[in-house]
């Protein structure tokens, strides 16, 4: 997969080319159990990535590092509040976790369905929104051509990059990913995209 990727964008993008040869081999790593990534994900939402492993390290010690939805359910939402959880993000886990524990959102199974079908089914729960369905996509199943095209980062490192004026938009930066034919390895250069941005900070 990833030698097809670096065949394919050799031909097209000179300047993803260019992060291939400086930060080498990229994988994409499905992060399982799927339950346990959706639920970092809402934890992750507009806070920062230390706040994100501080909390979620909280919530793995309150359920013995066993992320099944009955035992997150019989957390009170003070519990979960005193981790550092806002109500909105409790309430979020709460539907999350009430809807796999009466099978009406099927992780194995959405597992195998294509991503538009993946896209559709997550975008319906509460919480989650483009940026969160596609960063399962791309994070919890591993699939590869994934553009999170409404990223800030994904945003700053194309305004980098490509020596932009300003931040790129969400509809700037598909035509770029057109322009330069990034698909259908996208979620490859989204990895580097965001490895471009390490030295930065």
């Amino acid at each position: 997969m990833f030698d097809n990727f670096v065949n394919h964008i050799k031909k097209y993008d000179p300047v993803i080319t260019n992060l291939v040869n400086k930060y080498g081999v990229v994988n994409l790593n499905p992060n399982s159990p799927k339950f346990k990534y959706l639920v970092k994900i809402i934890v992750s939402q507009q806070i920062s990535s230390k706040a994100v492993e501080t909390i979620f390290k909280k919530l793995s010690s309150k359920i013995n590092d066993l992320f099944e939805p009955q035992l997150i359910l019989k957390l009170n939402d003070q519990e979960l509040s005193s981790i550092g959880l806002s109500k909105q993000k409790i309430g979020y886990i709460k539907e999350l976790s009430l809807g796999v524990s009466k099978n009406e959102l099927d992780l194995d199974k959405l597992s195998h369905e294509d991503d538009i079908k993946v896209y559709m089914e997550l975008i319906k729960l509460k919480g989650f929104g483009d940026w969160s369905s596609r960063a399962f996509l791309l994070f919890g199943l591993g699939r590869e051509n994934i553009l999170i095209s409404s990223d800030y980062g994904i945003r700053r490192a194309i305004c980098n990059l490509y020596n932009l004026k300003e931040l790129p938009g969400n509809d700037d930066v598909l035509w770029i990913a057109r322009q330069n034919h990034w698909e259908p390895y996208c979620s490859f250069v989204c990895l580097y995209l965001w490895k471009s941005l390490e030295n930065t900070f």
